[in-house]
């Protein structure tokens, strides 16, 4: 007779213990979630749970944008999930290839590029197209340029005159791509977008506007439905600089002013 009690001890325990209780309207309003210590028995194995602890239903934001809650006897929060910072963040140049949401998230596909101008647009394009002249290797050429100081001016009639005036790009950029890969981003809400041209409430560019060079703000949204407009020029081509923070989220977008 004796075991059966302790057996029916046990059941009443393991069955109270595992229960969660959710109670409102409690002292400062917050919702109280039941939790549990564990009992053990003469043997030492833990066999249920017993004495719920009430603790506030209360959500802690962690550094990369999700939540947790108290929970255990002390009604602690859980531990934030173990962060990476990503090895991309910093400011990118890039041709935005899309724009859309999925999941409920924004996100970003973007072909990275280097903007190079001056003294650094001769040499890379020197690199990458090679010699123009059947006279001078590459290496030679290479070896003019090292005779000039960085910050030479490349449109000088001297410069334009010389071996290495084919090579210097006509509009003052050189956009350099040495890895296609298109990189995909999430773009936070809040992000900061700026755009060359207004963005109306339906998504098209106000034409009549004109240009910016200082950016216009705009909304996440309509710059998605501006760029996903195919009477626009946006998703035919967009060039813009993007910040990316720590967590590999995109938080501002600029789009490059080129008249």
């Amino acid at each position: 007779m004796k075991k059966y009690i302790i057996a029916l001890v046990v059941i009443l325990l393991v069955g109270g213990g595992v229960a969660v209780a959710k109670f409102g309207g409690l002292g400062n309003g917050n919702n109280l979630v039941a939790t549990s210590t564990p009992v053990v028995v003469s043997d030492g194995n833990t066999v249920g749970q017993a004495n719920p602890i009430a603790c506030t239903e209360e959500a802690k934001q962690c550094p990369d944008g999700s939540y947790v809650g108290r929970t255990g006897p002390k009604c602690e929060f859980e531990k934030c999930p173990t962060v990476t910072v990503s090895s991309e963040a910093g400011i990118h140049t890039g041709y935005i290839k899309k724009v859309y949401v999925s999941g409920g998230k924004f996100f970003i596909d973007i072909d990275f590029i280097d903007i190079l101008s001056g003294y650094d647009a001769v040499k890379a394009q020197i690199e990458d197209n090679g010699s123009y002249n059947p006279s001078k290797s590459v290496a030679d050429l290479l070896n003019i340029l090292s005779s000039y100081r960085k910050d030479v001016d490349v449109y000088s009639d001297a410069f334009q005159k010389s071996d290495l005036g084919a090579y210097v790009p006509p509009n003052g950029n050189y956009d350099r791509n040495q890895n296609s890969k298109i990189r995909t981003f999430e773009v936070v809400p809040s992000a900061t977008i700026k755009t060359t041209r207004k963005i109306t409430a339906n998504g098209d560019i106000d034409t009549a506007s004109g240009y910016n060079n200082q950016g216009v703000i705009t909304t996440l949204a309509l710059f998605m439905k501006a760029f996903n407009n195919p009477d626009d020029y946006m998703g035919k081509g967009f060039l813009g600089r993007i910040d990316i923070n720590s967590f590999g989220k995109v938080i501002e977008i600029n789009e490059i002013f080129r008249p």
